[in-house]
């Protein structure tokens, strides 16, 4: 799935994309559930999921990110995409770790927290982002 979703145009293309909110919710939302632990895991066993470095390898933290970023004419699809994005990258980061983020990763969680209106969608980026 995160091969499918990897094919999409990176981010200076995606722009283009504004009309496809839909198929962004939908493959946000499955790579999401494939970064997730398995399901009645609790405690310290959501630290691990069996696909996060699998997507990790396919580049799915870059293509969260860009996905929730871009611009999206409906607006339902954007709160399903910023949703579906943070929490995905917050389950990828407690593989990859928030201090191992790329520069350009960064800047995209912050801008992504900065421009959400949900509550939820931030608790998930502060989860995903070093706090000290």
């Amino acid at each position: 799935m995160a091969h499918a979703y990897e094919s999409l145009p990176d981010a200076d293309t995606i722009y283009a994309l504004t009309g496809a909110g839909h198929v962004r919710a939908a493959a946000a939302t499955a790579i999401a559930f494939l970064a997730c632990h398995p399901i009645g895991a609790k405690g310290d066993d959501c630290m691990w999921g069996p696909y996060r470095e699998a997507l990790l390898e396919a580049g799915a933290l870059r293509v969260l990110l860009e996905a929730a970023l871009a611009p999206t004419e409906d607006d339902n699809c954007r709160k399903v995409i910023e949703k579906a994005a943070a929490v995905g990258v917050m389950y990828l980061c407690t593989v990859v770790g928030s201090c191992s983020l790329q520069p350009q990763q960064h800047h995209f969680v912050i801008t992504l927290s900065y421009r959400s209106t949900s509550g939820l969608v931030l608790m998930y980026l502060e989860r995903s982002i070093p706090t000290n």
